[in-house]
């Protein structure tokens, strides 16, 4: 499961079920990554957008295409056509984001195979009696777990970064299936002030916050997001 960190959701059980149902699909479709959707009520530039496809069943689509933060034009035009707003909260299974991550960025997969080894290492145990400090230049004289973390920092130092959305989600969006969320949660990236402000609105709740930056008003969308 990946979960963006800033993101509001109410009532947190009813979005917890929906994490338990996409988990589920990714595991019955190996092969796919399992995209939660948001069934929008704007034309919202902001978000990325999930064009979806055939509906496999009920609230599961095909995914014809993804696109990041449209053209107002293009957000007006998925807002007709039925597509869903993309919430980040993903399911798949490990060797399909390593399939997946060999077939676009095969270099930077070449340092994550490294990685693996060191963490692997990590995993099955170095004794605590033999955790000891590594030499400034990273070298261990002796086997223990320092030497694997230096080798982590080393290869996150030297990775050239990728966006995620852009040169993943969009070049991957043929294996992707939409789960479109259950329209009883309310949902919201938390990325601009007010709309921290409109989901207090929304559930009843006021805020200190809100008020010293006089932007808690009533949308005149009614929004989700």
């Amino acid at each position: 499961m990946i979960l963006p960190s800033d993101h509001f959701v109410y009532p947190e059980s009813v979005f917890a079920e929906e994490i338990g149902k996409i988990a589920r699909t990714a595991k019955v479709f190996g092969n796919r990554l399992v995209l939660l959707g948001v069934k929008p009520d704007r034309p919202e530039q902001d978000y990325g957008w999930i064009q979806t496809g055939r509906e496999q069943e009920e609230r599961l689509w095909e995914v014809t295409g993804f696109r990041e933060k449209p053209a107002s034009n293009q957000a007006r035009s998925f807002l007709r056509g039925g597509h869903l707003w993309n919430t980040m909260v993903m399911a798949a299974t490990g060797q399909t984001l390593w399939r997946l991550g060999r077939s676009f960025f095969p270099r930077m997969m070449e340092k994550f195979t490294v990685l693996r080894g060191s963490l692997e290492a990590i995993y099955h145990g170095t004794p605590k009696a033999d955790r000891r400090p590594i030499q400034d230049d990273g070298t261990d004289t002796h086997r223990g777990c320092y030497s694997h973390l230096f080798l982590v920092e080393r290869v996150y130092a030297d990775m050239t970064p990728a966006d995620f959305s852009t040169e993943f989600l969009q070049r991957a969006s043929q294996q992707m299936l939409a789960y479109e969320m259950d329209d009883r949660v309310l949902w919201s990236d938390w990325g601009r002030p007010e709309r921290v402000c409109e989901s207090l609105r929304l559930i009843g709740k006021t805020s200190r916050f809100c008020q010293a930056l006089a932007i808690c008003q009533p949308a005149a969308s009614g929004g989700r997001g």
